[in-house]
This record gives C-alpha cells, sequence and structure tokens, in this order.
C-alpha cells in the first residue's frame, strides 16, 4: 500500500498497524505523537490503528531542552 509519512511517498505491507510503521522506523511511541489524515491518535490507538492505501501519517517528535 502507499502512504504519505511525514510528506514523503513510501510503500509498505498491508495490515501494518500505526505501532507496526513506528517500529520500522525506529521511533519510540511514548516520545511522538501522531497525525492520521487530519486527525491526532491517541496513544492507546496505536496499537488498533490500521494503516490503509492513500493514508497520510505525520509524527510529530518531542524534543525537551533547556
Amino acid at each position: 500500500m502507499n502512504l504519505r509519512i511525514n510528506g514523503e511517498a513510501r510503500d509498505l505491507a498491508p495490515d501494518t498497524s500505526v505501532r507496526g510503521l513506528m517500529e520500522i522506523l525506529r521511533l519510540k511511541p511514548e516520545l511522538c505523537a501522531v497525525q492520521l489524515n487530519d486527525a491526532i491518535l491517541d496513544k492507546l490507538d496505536f496499537d488498533s490503528t490500521m494503516l490503509t492505501d492513500g493514508d497520510a501519517v505525520e509524527f510529530i517528535r518531542i524534543v525537551g531542552g533547556g
């Protein structure tokens, strides 16, 4: 399936969840917010939200500092 991830086209296997994509990209769920097709996902939904062809996913990384 074809997705747009942070503005870049990418092919992924069908039946990939948001958490599965985060594992592929080596992103830590506790340090990211996820926007899927203009909606912010709750972290509790990362496992159960399956991606579909044409989805747009934005990962916003939380950065701390002082």
